[in-house]
């Protein structure tokens, strides 16, 4: 039998036999690489323009009632201003990404060596923070975390892991307090297991040592 072929007209004037689903395919491919080319450039992208790349594509391809809403710009530009007074600038970090806000506080903000207990220097960042909470509708996420150095004997906890559970639960209880509903709340305990850095001297064991807040850009 005979094989079929469409015949295109070339630019010196000939025809080739090339078949015409030949053709189409190298378009397919050739805007498949172009998607993933963009794709790779945006995560190349800082933070602001991955939002404002989100916005342009939104406002152009998704219909208004399917549009993913963010957390406003307003809003996070508060947060450091709220809940970081100068005392504790050194010791409490705020890092932002395109899923949510991760809030670090260094143990000593809020516990003391070996302890699940608040203190009372953590009153009022805290209470900051849970006030701006309030007005927002997303998951909250509390972890504990501690350097590897070990539990001694005899103390409450038996191991690293169990502590920062326990100051974990703490910050979850405060937030409740303050009224929260507990619905958005996620408590987890990291123990040593999630360093910042290596627990290799003084300054990252005191890093490593934290209590972090994420909220996640997901309505509870």
């Amino acid at each position: 039998m005979r094989k079929k072929f469409s015949y295109i007209q070339s630019f010196g004037g000939q025809r080739s036999s090339t078949p015409i689903w030949l053709t189409i395919y190298g378009d397919m491919m050739t805007n498949l690489m172009l998607f993933f080319m963009m794709l790779w450039a945006l995560t190349r992208m800082s933070f602001d323009a991955q939002l404002a790349a989100h916005a342009s594509i939104q406002k152009t391809f998704i219909p208004e009632q399917l549009k993913i809403t963010h957390i406003k710009e307003e809003k996070k530009a508060v947060i450091p201003e709220k809940i970081v007074p100068s005392k504790f600038d050194e010791s409490l970090k705020i890092k932002s990404d395109i899923q949510g806000i991760r809030i670090i506080f260094d143990s000593p903000i809020l516990f003391n060596l070996g302890r699940a207990e608040l203190n009372p220097a953590a009153v009022q960042p805290l209470d900051e923070l849970s006030a701006w909470l309030a007005d927002v509708p997303y998951t909250v996420i509390i972890e504990g975390h501690t350097d590897n150095t070990p539990i001694k004997k005899g103390l409450r906890y038996s191991s690293n892991w169990e502590l920062s559970l326990d100051r974990a639960r703490t910050v979850v209880k405060y937030f409740q307090k303050k009224g929260l509903d507990p619905k958005r709340l996620v408590l987890a305990g990291y123990g040593e297991y999630h360093p910042l850095y290596p627990n290799d001297t003084a300054e990252h064991k005191k890093s490593n040592r934290r209590i972090e807040i994420y909220v996640v850009y997901r309505e509870k």
